[in-house]
């Protein structure tokens, strides 16, 4: 649950956020009800009782605002990952945000949802463009928790695309399974221990230098981590 702040924010601020919300609430009702290409901003403008010029001053198309959620989630993992002097590891952010979107409420809306953004390219091309900000978001924190150069460094990049995409993955899995809400967060918690365990620094260290041409001495402990050596927790 979110606390509500210590200090009011002003009446017209509130009347912005509900509108806002009400026009998402209803674009997400008459989504689900008739499709996303079947349903027109001028309805979803009359059953909120606004003007489209209204709607265009919170949303910039029908594409952003059927994914407004997302973008909302996006910006809110990016707050989190931003704060300066943060206790909390990125790692540790990521398992908290995903363990709120695997809940079993937040997993059906997801389920109902993909059936209309599902056949629909440009919300398909757009979810690919906020995974890709996600990836970023994740990359960076990464990169300022470990100290290290974002430009040299390989892992926090390999850990961000794996720990995204995964999380499609183990969605889709979990779906095609038909199994239960309730196995859906164990799920995508073990994705993420699995991701830490097994693409580690070590690994990674040794993929940055074969992209570089290097070729690693077998006798390196980087080497003997590919070859199958126990992976390492890295804290």
């Amino acid at each position: 649950m979110i606390e509500a702040p210590q200090n009011p924010q002003p009446l017209r601020e509130r009347k912005k956020l509900r509108t806002r919300e009400a026009l998402i609430s209803a674009s997400q009702k008459l989504f689900s009800e008739k499709g996303y290409a079947a349903t027109t901003l001028e309805e979803i403008c009359q059953s909120v009782e606004v003007a489209p010029p209204t709607l265009f001053r919170y949303f910039e198309s029908k594409a952003q605002l059927a994914l407004a959620r997302n973008v909302d989630w996006a910006e809110s993992l990016k707050a989190d990952v931003d704060v300066v002097d943060r206790d909390a590891s990125t790692f540790d952010i990521w398992r908290r945000h995903v363990k709120h979107l695997s809940s079993p409420e937040v997993a059906r809306w997801t389920k109902r949802r993909a059936r209309w953004i599902a056949p629909e390219p440009v919300l398909r091309s757009l979810m690919a463009e906020l995974d890709a900000d996600c990836e970023a978001i994740l990359a960076s924190g990464l990169v300022a928790d470990a100290g290290v150069d974002p430009v040299e460094d390989v892992y926090a990049h390999l850990v961000a695309t794996a720990l995204v995409r995964g999380r499609w993955a183990v969605f889709r899995r979990w779906l095609e399974l038909r199994q239960p809400y309730e196995m859906l967060a164990p799920a995508q918690m073990a994705l993420i221990d699995f991701v830490v365990e097994e693409l580690s620094p070590t690994r990674a260290a040794v993929l940055a230098r074969l992209l570089d041409g290097q070729k690693p001495s077998l006798a390196s402990a980087g080497t003997a981590a590919l070859k199958g050596a126990s992976p390492v927790r890295d804290t």
